[in-house]
């Protein structure tokens, strides 16, 4: 009976030294396929993924592009939307307005139905933003203002810091102006209707695809 077994011992461990070592040749055998060339498509997908830069504007890609020559001006708009060059939005003057008219608007009546995204001549100055804003707004004695001038900084206009101001005067309309250099740059935009949740978002992207190269 102990001749058996130590006979079972011995069968017991050599069969565990052979699993082994089989197991052992296996795996090396196995980890040779981790050696062969990746192809193309297997090393892109490995590569970090590229981070757009931050000092590009954004720009969907069905969007057109509007470019300003004068003043260094460019921003994409969408593609069912009209540039119209002949508003005047601005006491100074306006470059360019691209605009979208609703299903109920007809002209020569009140705006009521679309939307517009205007920018204007940019003006020069030495003053700060910030001053120039609490000129142009804040101490105005313009009847005509139905309420104070809501002004909200930290947004952006393209990839420029910028700041808002909402404003309502014979209509309520919203403004974003940022400082490069000595100028100011201006724009204006506005949307009404039943549409005007998309109005919104298309005049968020035109925002965002803003540039400007003095």
């Amino acid at each position: 009976m102990k001749f058996r077994s130590k006979a079972k011992i011995i069968l017991f461990v050599t069969g565990f030294a052979l699993f082994t070592l089989i197991g052992f040749f296996v795996y090396k055998s196995g980890g040779q396929s981790f050696n062969r060339t990746l192809s193309e498509e297997e090393n892109r997908k490995l590569q970090p993924p590229r981070e757009l830069p931050t000092t590009s504007p954004f720009k969907p890609e069905d969007f057109l592009t509007y470019t300003d020559t004068t003043y260094g001006i460019t921003f994409a708009y969408p593609p069912d939307w009209q540039l119209n060059p002949d508003t005047q939005n601005f006491s100074a003057g306006d470059i360019i307005s691209v605009q979208i008219w609703g299903k109920t608007q007809t002209e020569g009546t009140e705006f009521f139905d679309g939307a517009y995204f205007t920018i204007g001549i940019p003006l020069s100055t030495g003053l700060s933003l910030d001053d120039w804003l609490k000129s142009e707004f804040l101490s105005s004695s313009d009847e005509s203002i139905n309420q104070k001038p809501r002004i909200t900084k930290g947004v952006a206009l393209g990839v420029f810091d910028a700041v808002q101001v909402y404003l309502c005067n014979l209509g309520c309309f919203t403004y974003r102006f940022t400082k490069v250099e000595d100028r100011i740059y201006p724009v204006i935009y506005f949307s009404e209707g039943k549409d005007s949740k998309i109005y919104n978002s298309q005049i968020d992207q035109i925002l965002s695809s803003f540039n400007i190269s003095p």
